[in-house]
């Protein structure tokens, strides 16, 4: 594994957890998060590596907020790369050809 995946997963680890947090924004954060797992299943397909996804997500600063922005677009504090853009890309890991849940 890379360091920048590595780096990569950390996020996503952080992510996941702040997505999983009750509060106010939680149900536009978890719609920006669904959509985003689109955007991935998009770009990559059904079938994909852990290097393939960690591209994708260095790319993200392309498309995230555009993608945020049309999906919640009265809810910008939704649009938190911190836990809607890095907890969709943790969930989506599990399906990674290579990913064997970290052991």
């Amino acid at each position: 594994m890379t360091a920048s995946q590595t780096l990569a997963m950390l996020a996503w680890d952080r992510g996941r957890d702040a997505l999983g947090r009750p509060g106010p924004l939680r149900t536009a954060r978890l719609a920006v998060a669904v959509a985003v797992e689109d955007e991935i299943r998009r770009r990559l397909g059904p079938t994909f590596s852990l290097a393939q996804l960690t591209d994708v997500y260095e790319d993200s600063d392309d498309w995230f907020l555009p993608l945020a922005a049309r999906v919640a677009p009265r809810t910008p504090d939704a649009w938190d790369r911190a836990s809607a853009l890095d907890g969709a890309f943790a969930q989506h890991r599990r399906q990674a050809t290579d990913w064997s849940g970290g052991r």
